[in-house]
């Protein structure tokens, strides 16, 4: 099947609220609608004309069934509000949502694709339409780790939350900022052997969500002096996190550039015990068009990266400074370790 008939065919099945294996079951056994007893009202909905419908491939969806589904939708949502937390917002597919996340890879560059996984994440999650409040409380609730919330007062969350970030906007834009799909699951949005799956931001870009909201937690968990959580982090929150640690003692500094090595700089520097660390995001090891320039451009800028690595390497090696390179799986606490070592044993004597 192509992947729009299965779009079409979910899109369909959503809209009048029925399942698709329940159709073929009640195709297959007709008698299972013919129960004296249904309380439920399934006759009701799995009416002929659904099963005809199915049966015949016919999954238009006019404007009015989207409205009634979205008018069906929030009703369903209020009632489930006042039963459980209010911020359980992704088991509700809106129509804006379903409308938007049928997406053929290949008819976008990779900005405008960028573009379109951000938006439908924001309309998957409801964050377009929480207030800013509601939107860090959902944030702490549904995402932060339950070891964040013991540590850290809510009030103080909420500071944080409110002195960081100026509107709702502001924290979507961070929070997106260290956000970049992966070419798997970017791959794995038109495997059309996954079927329904393919329309589940959840499950296409859970990783990647993740790795973005773990990093804004360890920049919270740091500005109160907590340790950071595994290996999610960024350049920013790697130099926050190192200076935290060594900071009292030796000087360190962000983008430094010691004289032999201009017009080049390092991500960290100490300039009194002569060690550098550099951050090796994706683009170090494959090439990532990240403008939507083409992957001819990606794989120049590949190159570049790679000659300007070892150039800075080089220059380290002949000016005697301890380098080191971190990628994102690195574990910050290996990390830190190792600048440890380095350091006692260029101040031993």
């Amino acid at each position: 099947m192509e992947l729009e008939e299965i779009y079409k065919q979910w899109r369909w099945a959503l809209y009048n609220e029925v399942d698709i294996s329940f159709i073929e079951l009640c195709i297959e056994k007709p008698s299972i609608l013919k129960n004296p007893y249904d309380e439920v009202g399934l006759s009701k909905k799995y009416s002929v004309e659904i099963l005809e419908s199915y049966k015949c491939k016919k999954f238009d969806v006019n404007k009015d069934q989207i409205e009634l589904y979205d008018r069906h939708l929030q009703q369903k949502f209020d009632k489930f509000a006042v039963r459980s937390s209010k911020y359980f917002y992704t088991i509700f597919r809106r129509s804006i949502f379903i409308e938007n996340c049928y997406v053929d890879i290949e008819q976008y560059s990779r900005r405008d694709l960028f573009e379109k996984i951000k938006s439908n994440l924001i309309y998957f999650h409801w964050w377009d339409v929480l207030t800013f409040e509601d939107l860090y409380q959902s944030i702490i609730d549904l995402h932060f780790l339950k070891s964040t919330q013991e540590l850290i007062e809510r009030q103080e969350l909420n500071n944080y939350f409110q002195e960081s970030f100026l509107c709702s906007e502001d924290l979507i834009n961070k929070i997106f900022t260290d956000f970049l799909p992966t070419e798997n699951s970017i791959k794995s949005m038109n495997d059309t052997f996954r079927y329904d799956v393919i329309f589940d931001y959840n499950w296409l870009f859970y990783n990647e969500f993740k790795r973005s909201i773990r990093i804004l937690e360890n920049e919270c968990r740091i500005q109160f002096n907590e340790k950071i959580i595994g290996s999610f982090f960024n350049e920013d929150l790697l130099f926050k996190e190192i200076k935290r640690v060594f900071g009292n003692k030796f000087n360190v500094v962000s983008q430094g550039s010691p004289e032999w090595l201009k017009p080049q700089r390092f991500d960290i520097f100490f300039p009194d015990v002569n060690i550098a660390i550099e951050y090796q995001g994706e683009q170090h090891f494959r090439p990532v068009d990240f403008g939507g320039k083409g992957q001819t451009i990606a794989e120049m800028q590949f190159q570049e990266n790679l000659l300007r690595d070892f150039r800075k390497n080089e220059k380290a090696k002949l000016n005697n400074c301890s380098l080191f390179f971190v990628n994102p799986n690195y574990d910050i606490k290996d990390i830190l370790y190792l600048i440890s070592l380095e350091i006692k044993k260029k101040t031993k004597f």
